[in-house]
Parts: C-alpha cells; structure tokens; sequence
C-alpha cells in the first residue's frame, strides 16, 4: 500500500504535458496553525494578472455535491469548479466538444459543463448528441460542451475522489452563482 502510494505520487511522473514544471500555489497562516487553506479568489485573479513567471495560472476548487435531474432518476455527482485554462496548462485535451472559454469563466455568461467520460457513457449512452444538449445541475440548466476522460475529470484532486462533471470556476463577488 505505501509503494503504491509512493510510485503514484512520488516516482512516476505526472501524466501531463510537460509535468515536472507544473507546481501548486497554496496559501498558509503559519501563526494560526494552518498549514494550508488553498487560495481565494480574488487572490487567484490577482495572481493570475500579475503572473510574470509561470506559463499560465489556473485554479480549481473541488469536491462540491451537485444533484442531476431531468434524466432519469435524479443523482447527486461530485463537481469541481476550474477555471477556464487548465487543461491548456495541464495539456490535456476532451474526448468530444471543446473545454470552457474565458467569456464563459464568468457568471451570467453561460452555464455550461464538462461531463466525465463514465457519466457520459452511464447516463447518455455515449451518444455523440449530448454536446450542446441542455442539463438540469442543481434545478440550473447548463449546457453540455464536453466530455472528458475520467482521469482529466479527476486530475486536480488527490483525494482519489472521482469527479463526475466539472464547471467554470466563476464567482459573481455580489452572490454566489450556486
């Protein structure tokens, strides 16, 4: 169990394009004991603008519960919210359709999602028709524009949690989009 751990995280290489630069920006209040407590939003936005060094700046934030209805029986699925340029960092591309733009990494701008590859195939029968397609995510609708392998789907969390969709990493800094 610890080699495979070990192997995993610390011997093979990440599965993405040009791995051995990827690095993760983390904020910490040592003072208050936190050794680590992600990054805030308005923070990321700051980064990401000013960034002078890194090839680009991306965020997510994982693990939200989501109920899918209007297909079936409805589900409750684990999301994670990223921002629209991390697959091009991460150099990983969809299995059909395309991945968010930045006019939709904004609120009212469109809900839109990316499905993974074994929702995909359990709740749509893998049809190729399901881009564009309209679903009902927590009684929102949003519109299907991919679909991902899993492991792309659940490559920002190393809980091993399996993310079932992904949305823009959006805030409206008046009210909370969900």
């Amino acid at each position: 169990m610890i080699f495979s751990f070990v192997n995993g995280i610390l011997l093979r290489p990440l599965p993405y394009r040009d791995s051995e630069r990827l690095v993760l920006i983390d904020e910490y209040a040592p003072k208050r004991g936190i050794a680590s407590m992600g990054v805030s939003y308005l923070n990321f936005l700051d980064w990401r603008e000013q960034n002078r060094v890194f090839t680009g700046v991306a965020a997510y934030d994982g693990r939200w519960d989501y109920t899918l209805t209007g297909i079936g029986e409805p589900e409750e699925l684990l999301c994670a919210w990223v921002s629209y340029n991390a697959f091009e960092i991460l150099g990983v591309a969809p299995i059909l359709g395309r991945t968010f733009t930045a006019e939709e990494d904004r609120w009212k701008n469109g809900l839109v999602v990316i499905l993974s590859h074994d929702l995909w195939v359990r709740r749509f029968d893998a049809k190729p028709d399901v881009i564009g397609r309209t679903i009902a995510l927590n009684t929102r609708p949003h519109t299907v524009i991919v679909v991902m392998n899993n492991r792309n789907c659940d490559l920002l969390l190393a809980s091993g949690a399996q993310m079932r969709f992904l949305l823009p990493l959006f805030r409206d800094l008046d009210s909370e989009p969900y």
